[in-house]
């Protein structure tokens, strides 16, 4: 398996175990402490060897997410619309800033992907 893959895979896992998603007693506090400090510490080595791959794929990870926001939230409001007009405007509030927050994170990954490494 390819190092980079591997060490994304890794950094994924110890998000999701570092989150309060898993169950209370699934796995060891310490070890998941051990684990995310060791990723994150590998992360960090790539970036001071200026290697950003980390950092652009967590940006472009945002991006994503954002764009799946607003997607819902404006089908949320489409649907809302004939239901209530206040329900509907939340949701394409809601939808509008994921947009905005989208294109500015997209312009944050294209400075990072164009920014000359010294």
């Amino acid at each position: 398996m390819d190092a980079e893959i591997l060490s994304q895979q890794r950094f994924i896992a110890a998000l999701e175990r570092s989150s309060n998603l898993q169950p209370a007693g699934d796995v060891d506090d310490e070890s998941q402490v051990a684990e995310t400090v060791a990723v994150i510490d590998a992360v960090a080595a790539k970036i001071q060897a200026n290697d950003f791959s980390a950092v652009e794929s967590v940006v472009a990870g945002q991006a994503l997410a954002l764009d799946v926001i607003f997607s819902q939230h404006a089908r949320q409001s489409a649907r809302k619309w004939s239901v209530s007009y206040r329900l509907a405007n939340d949701a394409m509030r809601i939808a509008l800033k994921a947009q905005a927050q989208c294109r500015s994170t997209l312009e944050t990954l294209a400075s990072l992907k164009q920014s000359p490494v010294p």
